[in-house]
């Protein structure tokens, strides 16, 4: 059984497509005042899946942060570096339903 692939023009119109989602996930962003917050910020969210240019303190690294995101890196107090890596900080989502934090990237 072969997979079906796209067309040149279905894949035209998914890029498309993706690029309008994306233009209005900008301006939803904006809405919101996320596009205000200063890099570092440390916000409260709904969903765990945080709008682009933030990720989750779920206290996971991030693999060469110093280099990924210099303008975290300059506000980033030393207990979040380790080497060239940021160490999210680990704040629990509360409540039902969840509220998660998420921290500014760029």
């Amino acid at each position: 059984m072969t997979t079906p692939r796209a067309t040149s023009s279905q894949a035209e119109e998914l890029g498309a497509t993706i690029a309008g989602l994306k233009s209005r996930l900008n301006q939803i962003e904006s809405a919101f005042g996320f596009g205000d917050a200063p890099v570092g910020s440390i916000v409260l969210y709904i969903s765990n899946t945080p709008p682009s240019n933030w990720s989750l303190c779920n206290g996971g690294t991030i693999t060469n942060g110093r280099l990924l995101y210099p303008e975290l890196w300059a506000v980033l107090p030393s207990g979040f570096k380790s080497g060239d890596n940021i160490v999210k900080p680990n704040i629990a989502s509360s409540g039902t339903p969840a509220i998660y934090r998420i921290i500014r990237l760029i």
